[in-house]
């Protein structure tokens, strides 16, 4: 069996695993109902409230022209939301799928019997895959609900404003997963694995924060604050989102290439 033969049968296995056994569809089941209850109620009714005209002269008077035309731009008020809630609540959400990569297995000692049947580097990097995949199942799920609701509202769903918002998403997901597919490799449970991702998210912030703030010189230091560009990217208007893409996957190769050396100094 090829290399490329058993990291896709690592990656099938993992989107199966995730998305078609029953565990899996109870998951997805329940991941579906709460974007439908977000979309059914708070978002429903801020999408009415941002589509009044006096709501956004009301904004536009504190100056908040640039955050304001960028909402506009969206072909309607459901797909603006999911695209601003999405992109903070999906990385939340990779602290919890993604968190149980390797750490049980290493704990349970499985790791070393199923890294001599397949390799340390195709489990690493299958895995990974399979994650994002699953991963970009959700928020495709996701953008098409959005896409529903925006027709049921008799708004103008645009297709385009679909496909971006699921691409751009996903993208901004790589960084979150391949640190999750590190520290999992370190850590000794999924929660201890969740634990210490949100704790380097939380510091990094801390620190971007800071240095905003009181040390403008440094600000190239925000280039390795993973999550950095989500501001900037939420108030991008149509083809300007790219300029946005390089670093998330550029934090992506970097998180992976220190695992790949951890694992390759690691005892199983």
């Amino acid at each position: 069996m090829t290399p490329k033969h058993q990291v896709s049968l690592i990656v099938s296995k993992e989107v199966t695993r995730a998305l078609m056994t029953r565990r899996g569809l109870l998951g997805l089941s329940i991941f579906v109902g709460i974007w439908l209850l977000l979309f059914i109620y708070p978002i429903n009714q801020a999408s009415q409230i941002v589509s009044m005209p006096i709501v956004i002269d009301l904004l536009r008077s504190y100056g908040l022209h640039q955050q304001i035309n960028a909402l506009l731009s969206w072909s309607s008020p459901e797909q603006m939301l999911y695209w601003g809630l999405g992109l903070y609540l999906f990385p939340l959400y990779t602290l919890l799928l993604c968190a149980d990569m390797f750490a049980s297995d290493k704990h349970n000692g499985t790791l070393k019997f199923i890294c001599l049947r397949t390799g340390r580097f195709r489990l690493f990097y299958g895995r990974f895959i399979g994650q994002m995949l699953i991963q970009l199942a959700l928020v495709l799920a996701a953008a098409v609900l959005a896409y529903i609701m925006a027709i049921i509202a008799d708004k103008q769903a645009s297709v385009s404003a679909l496909a971006s918002s699921t691409v751009f998403i996903t993208v901004s997901l790589l960084p979150y997963t391949a640190l999750l597919a590190l520290l999992s490799l370190y850590a000794k449970s999924a929660r201890h694995a969740s634990m210490l991702a949100a704790a380097v998210l939380l510091v990094a912030s801390v620190l971007s924060l800071i240095i905003n703030a009181s040390i403008p010189e440094l600000n190239f230091l925000n280039l390795i604050m993973i999550g950095s560009q989500t501001t900037d990217m939420l108030l991008a208007t149509g083809a300007s989102a790219f300029a946005y893409i390089p670093l998330p996957i550029a934090q992506t190769i970097v998180l992976l290439v220190i695992g790949h050396f951890y694992l390759k100094r690691m005892s199983l």
